[in-house]
């Protein structure tokens, strides 16, 4: 299954510039460099201004290596900020060791991460631990990496403007969908679905562009371009 380019936009610039976040997420990587020979054809053809990976790269040490080196490429060209995901500590914390330092890429469950958008404009990235920081920029474009959207408190979203989330995959299987929401997974998690408003914060969670287990049925293979305008 091929991973498709799913589109989503979000206001904050009023229409003065617009700013590009490629979100990439639960590759699941075991031997093959095929996932993310597909991903680096995506991030070229988009150039993104940022690149945000929210978790589960791997399921082996080797798919943990060969990811390694596709942030190390990835990173020659683009900024990239991530979290680890559940999966990236099942052979221990020696593994996510591999890709925490890469350069000019942020692990943003250890570092707060700043930048200026051509215009001036300031952006920033963190995790839950770096709720005081956001506060502290609240005029400013917050944007929050989770893991696992079902872990999400009130109080995270707090002067946050976007949620980048992964871990559910859309459920694999959709047998429907109701407003925002896919079934069966919904029935289960609260946060099944593409993207929803959680007060001010928009929400959008990635079907993901893997899995450990390769069963899917009208729920794609996905990284989701978000264009903040």
């Amino acid at each position: 299954m091929s991973i498709q380019l799913r589109n989503e936009r979000i206001s904050f610039f009023e229409g003065s510039e617009k700013f590009t976040i490629l979100q990439i997420s639960d590759v699941h990587i075991w031997w093959s460099n095929a996932i993310p020979a597909q991903l680096e054809k995506i991030i070229d053809e988009t150039k993104p201004d940022l690149v945000a990976l929210t978790g589960d790269y791997s399921d082996t040490p080797v798919g943990a290596t060969i990811f390694s080196r596709f942030m190390e490429r990835v990173g020659e060209k683009y900024p990239v900020v991530f979290i680890g995901g559940n999966h990236d500590t099942w052979w221990g914390n020696r593994i996510l060791k591999r890709i925490v330092n890469v350069p000019n890429c942020t692990y943003v469950d250890r570092d707060f991460f700043s930048m200026e958008t051509k215009s001036g404009r300031r952006l920033h990235v963190g995790s839950p631990a770096h709720r005081a920081l956001f506060d502290a920029n609240k005029e400013d474009l917050n944007v929050l990496l989770i893991h696992n959207p079902e872990e999400l408190r009130p109080a995270d979203t707090e002067n946050v403007n976007l949620v980048l989330a992964g871990h559910l995959h859309g459920g694999q299987i959709v047998l429907y969908k109701r407003k925002e929401a896919f079934y069966p997974g919904s029935f289960v998690f609260k946060h099944c679905s593409d993207r929803k408003q959680i007060g001010d914060t928009t929400l959008i969670v990635s079907r993901g562009a893997g899995d450990t287990f390769p069963i899917r049925i009208k729920c794609p293979k996905e990284v989701v371009l978000v264009t903040i305008e």
